[in-house]
């Protein structure tokens, strides 16, 4: 084999070991990025078989009024027997 031949076989193999790190970078990354789906898994797990803390739906709701959109006073009293969905939110300006 000439000296020209086995230079480029040289050259090959320089070329195609960055080739080899990129590839083997890449298995890695995709290695942890399986590892971090499947810790948020675990972790969602967790947090959605914890106990829920709610109140039996037998308890009664707290007794309060509130203005309704016309300015008039609506107590939860007044409402019993029907359903009350409050709606909470805040405006930043």
């Amino acid at each position: 084999m000439g000296k020209k031949a086995r230079q480029g076989a040289g050259a090959a193999r320089r070329r195609d070991k960055p080739m080899r790190t990129q590839r083997a970078r890449r298995g890695r990354a995709g290695i942890y990025a399986a590892a971090l789906v499947l810790a948020l898994a675990a972790a969602a797990t967790a947090y959605l078989a914890r106990p829920a803390g709610r109140l039996p739906s037998e308890a009664a709701a707290p007794a309060f009024s509130l203005p309704d959109t016309e300015g008039r006073q609506v107590s939860l009293a007044s409402l019993q027997g029907k359903p009350v969905v409050l709606v909470f939110f805040r405006t930043f300006g």
